[in-house]
């Protein structure tokens, strides 16, 4: 069977300019979040990436184009020069959509699933943020990540560097309510995954968790793992890097990916930022240190449990 292999990575982050720079970033447990907003009765914090437009496009190729759209296609050029891949037509002028954008950059004509940027008014506006102890609350507006995938043996013909092996995945639907999440569901992805992979619960030494912070949903992902698991749940390191770069909306678990991945390639786990005593409710073997190496690291997951019951989980190896 022809492996799947992750050449490029891309990412125009809140913590950092580039995905190393954000990796490091996390590792040092150091918070991109700050405080925006300040015309809300209620104070909000949120992370922004250091981005400038200008360094990428002439003003004519700015007209119309909103930030988000500007920072997908800077952090898909990213990821398709760390793959080696050749410089495809650049797009034309108009004012397209992030979507259309980035296949007119690269001419790509496969399959789309997008998720538009009007997500977080809509949270704001339906209360689904949460708010910290300060009063504040805590989302992130911006910051995206792409990685290129491919089967091996176009890999091998350019030499590109194998970050990791997407070795299986796994994606389910609760159908239950709208914003609560679903045990049963989530162990089903997390299965199927494990299943795609051929490997055993016991196999995988690490969790990017989805972790956004809320009563019911550090639950049921904890009883999710704990039901997969089962008597091999303390041998998986868990962390959830949202705490210090924020819920990017609509590009969460494409973030959230690539540090899985760079977790492998570099054999570190970032940690869980902000913890200082665990919840009995939520009884994991949580990465608390700053900094943890993982010598043995061979495979790990990456969870995205998202709003309206979709759950997904990819399983990476090392490359």
């Amino acid at each position: 069977m022809t492996r799947v292999v992750v050449t490029g990575l891309g990412t125009v982050p809140p913590p950092g300019d580039d995905d190393h720079a954000v990796f490091d970033a996390l590792m040092r447990g150091e918070s991109a979040l700050r405080p925006v907003f300040p015309e809300l009765p209620k104070r909000a914090i949120a992370a922004q990436p250091p981005f400038d437009a200008t360094r990428w496009f002439i003003k004519l190729q700015l007209a119309g184009v909103d930030r988000v759209s500007q920072i997908a296609v800077v952090a898909a050029e990213l990821a398709m020069r760390d793959a080696r891949c050749e410089r495809g037509r650049r797009g034309r002028r108009g004012r397209p959509g992030t979507d259309r954008r980035l296949r007119r950059l690269r001419d790509w004509r496969g399959p789309l699933h997008s998720e538009r940027p009007t997500a977080a008014p809509a949270y704001r506006r339906w209360r689904f943020l949460p708010s910290c102890r300060t009063g504040l609350r805590r989302t992130s507006r911006e910051g995206t990540a792409f990685l290129v995938l491919e089967p091996e043996e176009s890999e091998r013909r350019r030499r590109a560097t194998i970050h990791a092996v997407l070795s299986g995945w796994g994606t389910t639907c609760d159908a239950t309510r709208l914003t609560k999440p679903d045990v049963d569901g989530q162990v089903r992805a997390l299965r199927e995954a494990l299943r795609k992979g051929d490997l055993h619960p016991r196999d995988v030494g690490y969790c990017n968790a989805h972790g956004t912070a809320t009563r019911i949903g550090e639950v049921v992902e904890r009883n999710a793992l704990a039901t997969v698991w089962g008597d091999d749940l303390d041998r998986l390191r868990v962390s959830s890097t949202k705490a210090l770069h924020g819920h990017l909306l609509g590009a969460a678990g494409a973030l959230e990916a690539l540090i899985t991945a760079l977790a492998l390639e570099g054999s570190r786990v970032p940690p869980n930022a902000h913890c200082a005593m665990v919840d009995p409710d939520c009884a994991l073997n949580l990465v608390l240190d700053e900094e943890v190496a993982a010598p043995g690291l061979e495979h790990a997951i990456c969870n995205s449990f998202a709003f309206g019951g979709t759950n997904r989980v990819l399983l990476f190896s090392r490359g």
